[in-house]
Parts: C-alpha cells; structure tokens; sequence
C-alpha cells in the first residue's frame, strides 16, 4: 500500500512504488476510486509501461557498419536506407544493391510502368491538383517560381538536341507512326556533321540560318499519297541542312533533281 504524508501545510505527499520518490499529490492522477482519490503511480512513471519489477536497462546501440544481405560486403552505415521496423533501424540490403533491383524490376516492367505513371499523370484530380498548387506557389513563392524558370531556360540552352528529340518524337506520335527514343549525338557520332541529301559538310558553328544543322527523316512521316510512311527512329533520320530539308520536303530521297541537292548557295 502506498504511503502517505502530511504536512504542516497541509500538502500530501505520496511514494510513487515504481520510481520509490516521494512526491506532491498533485504529480499523481486523479482517481476517484482510490483511498486518497489518485492513482498509485505518478504521472511520469504512469506514461513508462513498465512492470512493477525491476527491469534491466537496455543499452542503446551505436550502428557503424553492416553486411549487406545481397552482395555481401561490409559497409558503412551511410550507404544503407532508414527502416523503422528493422532490428537496427536500417534496410537489410544496401542502396547500391536496392537501385538496382529497382532498375531492373523497371526495365522488364517499362511499358506498365509508363502507361500508369501517364494514367496518373493525365487524370483530371493530377491535373487540377498540379494547378492550384503553381498558383499558390506563384502567390506564396515568387522568388522561387522564377528560380524553376530561369534553371529551365538554362537547361534548355545546354540541351538543344534534347529538346528537338521531344519535340519529334511527339511530332511522330500526331501521325500515328512508330516512335522510339531517340539519342541525337550518338547520330553524329555515326554520320558526322554530314548531309546526307548534298554530301557536303555541315557548320557546326552555325545556329541558326538555311546552313545550320537539322535532322531530317528520310522515309518521311508524313509521306505524299502513295507514297510509304517512315518511322521516327535512329535508322530513319540523318543529319542534313536546314535549306536542303527544306527542298526535300517530303518527297523520297531519289526524287530529288541534282538542283535541289546543290546544298548551300
């Protein structure tokens, strides 16, 4: 039975059994039930489910390293991700090893996985959620708004090919062809700065103007009638002139007149 003490104040104190302190009735909660109409432990031991029994104190502790269920190597504890239901408090597997599984389970799981991040992507909820919050954020968050765009513009500049690539490939899809990713470097790497209609060499330099670079489909995609329709990938498309593209048009390659493939005046 717990005790209790009285003062000349008049203020009670009661023995907490678990924590075996003495302290003032009013650290103890009220229970009408009890003798003295608290309960038998204070509020700080009440809030510690513990038994009446003493039990061990467990020693924290301090994790440097791990094997990696996996691979197999030690490593630091830094190169695994937090996991609060582990033993530890880490994944049992490494990153490294973990972003690989998932690169994999990706690449044999490529076209399902697009379709539902697009479905997602493109609901009406997705879409009107994205709209408020770039409307809260251009009302809260000018500053930062303006930051996206200007690293945007400066991606842009130090990616032209990878926009072009985006651009055609959602040129391709319009007309209902066959569409691939396409890499615009690993084609000047095969055919040099070359055109492929007038054999001449292509100015690098030059950005703009009928003498700057272009890739033109030399099946075009969207063919005269009677004519074949080609495919927006890397086999189909060559590096040429803007001016001699545009002579091309999209006419077959062999219907050009020796004129027309005269190349840059």
């Amino acid at each position: 039975m717990s005790e209790v003490y009285h003062t000349k104040q008049s203020t009670a104190i009661k023995k907490c059994p678990r924590c075996q302190k003495k302290k003032p009735l009013t650290d103890f909660r009220r229970n009408r039930y009890s003798p003295d109409g608290h309960q038998n432990v204070c509020k700080i031991c009440a809030g510690i489910n513990l038994s009446y029994a003493k039990v061990p104190r467990q020693l924290t502790l301090i994790v440097t390293s791990k094997i990696c269920t996996k691979c197999g190597i030690e490593k630091d504890i830094a190169n695994f991700s937090p996991n609060p239901n582990g033993k530890d408090g880490y994944h049992s597997q490494c990153r490294e090893c973990k972003g690989e599984r998932a690169r994999r389970v990706y690449r044999e799981n490529h076209e399902e996985a697009y379709a539902y991040k697009k479905k997602i992507w493109q609901s009406p909820e997705r879409v009107e959620y994205r709209r408020k919050r770039y409307e809260m954020r251009c009302k809260n968050e000018p500053e930062s708004v303006e930051k996206g765009w200007q690293v945007l513009r400066e991606w842009q500049v130090d990616h032209p090919l990878r926009i072009r690539a985006n651009a055609r490939k959602r040129y391709a899809k319009k007309r209902g062809t066959v569409s691939e990713r396409v890499n615009y470097e690993a084609i000047l790497d095969r055919d040099g700065y070359t055109c492929h209609i007038c054999m001449k060499q292509i100015d690098s330099t030059i950005k703009k103007g009928p003498a700057s670079l272009v890739f033109d489909h030399v099946i075009p995609l969207q063919p005269r009638y009677g004519q074949p329709q080609g495919a927006h990938e890397a086999s189909n498309i060559c590096p040429a002139h803007r001016v001699c593209n545009t002579r091309k048009g999209n006419k077959p390659l062999e219907w050009l007149t020796p004129f027309a493939r005269r190349g840059v005046d």
